[in-house]
């Protein structure tokens, strides 16, 4: 048969397990004596109930998409045609050719090119630099480039730069994404 005891323990345990917490329960029961307290001690309240009742359920919030099918600019290649001119003229200058110092501006050209056009601001354009060094020898060079793009939002911009000893080609596009 069980006691006040048992039966306080397991509805400290059930309400421990549905609720989360409960106040007093095991606290007042005194575990050292031989006879169970009086009912009235045995009783206890909750002090935090995660009763599903008791949450107000709401309908989620629901968002438009957040896509734009035409850029709020175009991309300004004129601008960027300026920025392709400052970079290479302080760059390279008046430098002569070196195979190791060509492979390292490409990468540093390339860099900072799209540094200063990502500073233009131009909200979802996708920027992409191609950077060219070479030796000016009795050599010919072609470069061309191939793409899918909207020739409404997508554009380029390109510059080449000479000195005595190397040539140096960059193309930047501003790729317009969705």
């Amino acid at each position: 048969m069980a006691t006040d005891r048992d039966i306080a323990k397991s509805r400290a345990s059930r309400s421990l397990k549905r609720h989360g917490s409960i106040s007093s329960v095991i606290s007042s029961i005194d575990v050292g004596s031989k006879y169970p307290p009086p009912p009235r001690s045995i009783m206890s309240t909750i002090s935090h109930a995660n009763d599903p009742r008791d949450l107000k359920i709401e309908p989620p919030v629901s968002y438009e998409p957040t896509y734009q099918l035409a850029p709020a600019r175009t991309f300004p290649a004129g601008t960027v045609n300026n920025i392709l001119q400052n970079v290479l003229e302080q760059s390279l200058g008046d430098r002569s050719y070196d195979p190791v110092f060509c492979k390292e501006s490409t990468k540093s050209i390339s860099e900072e090119v799209k540094q200063r056009v990502k500073l233009l601001q131009l909200d979802r354009y996708k920027i992409i630099s191609l950077v060219h060094v070479g030796q000016i020898k009795d050599q010919g060079l072609n470069i061309a480039s191939r793409c899918l793009w909207d020739a409404k939002s997508d554009s380029f911009s390109t510059f080449e730069y000479r000195n005595g000893s190397l040539f140096a080609n960059v193309m930047v596009f501003g790729i317009y994404q969705e």
